[in-house]
């Protein structure tokens, strides 16, 4: 799972290069973003939400659901870092963040997630969003998400 996740980000990133769309990540607006969360052999739907706070430090937040027999909420306000990387269409970003899941069928985690990713811009307001993270607290673990994401 680890190689499949590597690959993918690196031919994002790859992608992102080769495209001929014109535009730089922009400190102001705010972004939505459906998501899949893959997370412990297990895949979870999602939105990420996120804005503008000061320069480029940015806060937001995950709402994950999953279904089956790990069932699960999961809620996690994130503070983002976006780094002045100087190319076109490529928005490298890290954070941190506490995380509440919270069982279907009772039971409550509370964890930290650091994470690093990326949005790579494929139109005037969309852009591919990948995402690795790390659950740290009783059940830790990596993870990742990926999505597009949409300016509003």
């Amino acid at each position: 799972m680890k190689k499949v996740m590597l690959l993918f980000f690196l031919f994002l990133f790859l992608f992102s290069i080769n495209v001929s769309a014109s535009g730089r990540y922009r400190e102001s607006g705010s972004f939505i973003t459906p998501q899949i969360l893959i997370y412990q052999g297990s895949s979870f739907l999602g939105v990420n939400y996120e804005t503008g706070f000061s320069g480029r430090l940015n806060i937001g937040g995950d709402f994950v659901f999953g279904l089956g027999a790990g069932a699960y909420l999961m809620i996690s306000p994130e503070l983002i870092y976006h780094f002045d990387l100087n190319v076109r269409k490529v928005d490298l970003f890290a954070g941190i963040g506490p995380v509440l899941s919270v069982g279907y069928h009772g039971g409550a985690n509370f964890s930290f997630k650091p994470f690093i990713g990326t949005r790579l811009l494929i139109g005037r307001k969309t852009m591919l969003y990948f995402k690795i993270f790390s659950l740290i607290g009783d059940n830790s673990s990596l993870g990742a998400s990926f999505g597009i994401s949409f300016r509003i």
